[in-house]
């Protein structure tokens, strides 16, 4: 990651980061794919912190680690959103008052 950067990384080497280590039988790397074949399955939106308790290997406090972690993505992704589509309704908007 150092070498570089967190953008070559692929999802599960992410979400293996943060987990920090998988359980007896599952390494971490095999614990993130499981993590995130259940987000895609059920939907980030509709995600519940016991879809994630629901994992074998993830606790309730690692589950709750991971729920904040995707939430604070989803706002931020939200955020983002909202940013770059006021910044287009301005961009249309000026343009429309200088014709």
């Amino acid at each position: 990651m150092a070498r570089y950067g967190v953008g070559k990384l692929h999802d599960h080497e992410l979400l293996a980061i943060v987990l920090g280590s998988g359980i007896q039988g599952t390494n971490v790397v095999q614990l993130a794919q499981k993590i995130i074949a259940k987000v895609k399955k059920i939907g980030i939106e509709k995600l519940r912190l016991e879809d994630l308790s629901d994992i074998k290997g993830l606790g309730p406090v690692k589950a709750g680690q991971v729920f904040a972690a995707l939430e604070f993505g989803r706002r931020q992704y939200a955020s983002h959103r909202k940013t770059c589509s006021n910044a287009a309704k301005t961009f249309v908007r000026r343009g429309k008052s200088i014709s």
